[in-house]
């Protein structure tokens, strides 16, 4: 418990934090890149998309070896939340620290106690909605409604010893489990299907020639692409 104790202190505390002020340090330069990536998803005309990607070269290249480095940490969050990575990494240290410190309490100490912190992250998440995209939010949404309702099951079930019931609610569990995992296909499939169509949109048949086959369509819009980004 004590070598548990230390090595996330280390690791929650230390290089969390390192890390944590390497990003604050260039929290401006953060901030604009995911603004970028914001208007550039939300632009509809190419030749202003690529003045946007153009001027975040510019930008990146400022600072490129420090934002290249930590851009798994803040891509797809919003600008005002570049730091959520670090609430979500925090939320599993206290996760596992319960779970380490807390041997001497009961399974219902424990699971209430986590149903409480959980609770509070579906409250904050709610509030801030920290994702760019939507349907992220959403999952994120699912999952920790479906982890709050997993863990009262989890406690009933603690509570209750007739065979029937501890199996009704045994299958509880698992359909819930199983309808977030349908929930989450169905939010992949649908924003791979926008995505798909809306890419369909974007090209103009009005501009097929009679004799240009697919692969000829596919080259001229490629060239005329460099041309207009020469």
């Amino acid at each position: 418990g004590i070598i548990v104790g230390i090595g996330l202190g280390l690791y929650g505390f230390g290089a969390l934090s390192t890390i944590y002020l390497m990003m604050y340090r260039n929290k401006v330069h953060i901030q604009k890149l995911l603004q970028q990536s914001i208007n550039v998803s939300q632009m509809l005309s190419s030749s202003v998309s690529m003045n946007v990607k153009r001027s975040s070269r510019r930008e990146s290249s400022l600072n490129r070896d420090s934002l290249h480095l930590l851009s798994f940490l803040y891509s797809g969050y919003k600008p005002q939340y570049y730091y959520w990575e670090f609430v979500v990494i925090l939320k599993k240290v206290i996760f596992v620290g319960v779970s380490v410190f807390m041997t001497y309490f009961s399974i219902r100490w424990k699971t209430t106690f986590l149903m409480v912190l959980l609770l509070l992250n579906i409250r904050l998440h709610l509030l801030t909605n920290p994702y760019q995209y939507k349907y992220l939010n959403t999952i994120e949404s699912y999952s920790l409604f479906t982890l709050y309702l997993t863990a009262v099951s989890g406690l009933i079930l603690s509570v209750i010893h007739s065979p029937i019931a501890r199996f009704n609610i045994s299958t509880l569990i698992i359909v819930l489990n199983a309808c977030f995992i349908l929930v989450m296909v169905y939010q992949l499939v649908k924003i791979y299907l926008s995505r798909y169509w809306e890419a369909l949109r974007t090209v103009s048949y009005t501009h097929l020639r009679a004799h240009e086959t697919p692969e000829h369509l596919v080259c001229r819009l490629l060239l005329e692409k460099k041309k207009r980004i020469i």
